[in-house]
């Protein structure tokens, strides 16, 4: 940093213009796979002819969340084959996950309709009056619970309804001779991982969160088929029992939380050792061992701890927050760089308080 500026930027990455974001989306999204003809998006409320330019918001609950529904089908002789059928279990999957149509299904049929016409319309122009009829279209559409945040919740957001045209590119011709398949079973190792991967597949954590806040709740805690409790929608979960034990659920079926991992480092090192915690243990539990044997349960999560004074309508001991979460919270606040974190580089700041 000899040749420092106040107020510059000190990272290496550069930061694109405006020309220059228009310039490099169009020379690394112009060219696809597939030949993308159409895009429209309800947020918008307009069809886009550029590849470059169909994209979706970096805040799309559908890439954080994973909270939409998508379906697709096939147009073959300007015809969409099984369009009613389609649109209705469209329909039936938003309603089962809990977002509401930004607009009636005549609508988005009806945009559909212009969106397929503006694509044959294309390949007319773009081949010379090609025979039209005898090329395959595909039209696959998703319905977003919405965009605005990074947030678990769905409940303040507009939908959006997204549908792009292409045209396919698997061998049809060949693969209407047969193939060889495999039969795969995923195993319990295969299926655990899935569960402990922090992937984007949080349908079911937006589901969760969504239901609870309905009810008043926060992020609400999920319950497996056996009754135990596991995790919040986006937390980890722990108590503290009566006869002093800190306790949460194995981390076979869930995320492992980053927020009470750290924490569990001042549990075992300081409040064991003083003796607020006799014992910390990872065991399954359910709703009934929960009220009859829990002092405090706390979430931990977003490198937030959160203590549950309520959990289905019934107090959590005396209602308010324990000291073992109050003592949790205070540490955690007063942590400084921990095994794994980064700082981010922000000395241009100091340089331009200091003139």
């Amino acid at each position: 940093m000899e040749n420092f500026k106040v107020g510059q930027y000190p990272g290496k990455t550069k930061v694109a213009t405006k020309e220059e974001i228009i310039e490099k989306l169009e020379q690394t999204y112009r060219k696809k796979n597939i030949q993308m003809l159409g895009f429209y998006s309800s947020d918008l409320d307009c069809i886009i002819d550029d590849p470059a330019f169909m994209l979706v918001p970096i805040d799309e609950r559908m890439l954080n969340r994973s909270h939409g529904v998508f379906d697709s089908m096939a147009i073959t002789k300007f015809r969409f084959f099984r369009l009613t059928q389609h649109l209705q279990r469209f329909e039936n999957s938003a309603k089962k996950v809990g977002i509401q149509m930004p607009m009636s299904i005549d609508q988005i049929k009806e945009i559909m309709m212009d969106l397929a016409s503006f694509s044959y319309k294309k390949l007319y122009e773009q081949n010379n009056q090609a025979d039209l009829e005898g090329t395959v279209l595909n039209i696959r559409i998703w319905l977003s619970s919405g965009r605005g945040d990074f947030g678990i919740y769905s409940n303040d957001k507009k939908p959006i309804f997204y549908a792009c045209t292409f045209i396919p590119t698997t061998p049809y011709d060949k693969l209407k001779e047969g193939v060889k398949e495999f039969t795969v079973n995923l195993g319990q190792h295969e299926i655990e991982n899935i569960q402990q991967a922090k992937s984007i597949s949080y349908l079911e954590n937006a589901i969760i969160a969504n239901a609870s806040k309905s009810k008043g709740g926060y992020l609400g805690i999920k319950v497996d088929e056996n009754g135990f409790l596991l995790e919040a929608s986006i937390a980890s979960i722990g108590m503290v029992l009566k006869n002093k034990e800190f306790v949460s659920p194995p981390a076979d079926k869930i995320i492992e939380g980053t927020t009470l991992k750290k924490c569990m480092q001042y549990i075992e090192k300081e409040l064991i050792p003083q003796g607020y915690i006799k014992a910390a243990e990872r065991r399954y539990f359910d709703l009934q061992y929960v009220h009859e044997n829990v002092q405090e349960f706390i979430l931990f999560g977003g490198d937030k701890i959160i203590p549950v004074l309520q959990l289905n309508d019934k107090q959590i001991n005396d209602g308010q927050k324990g000291p073992i979460c109050q003592m949790i919270q205070d540490w955690f606040k007063n942590q400084k760089q921990d095994l794994g974190d980064e700082l981010v580089d922000v000395s241009f700041l100091k340089n331009e308080k200091n003139n």
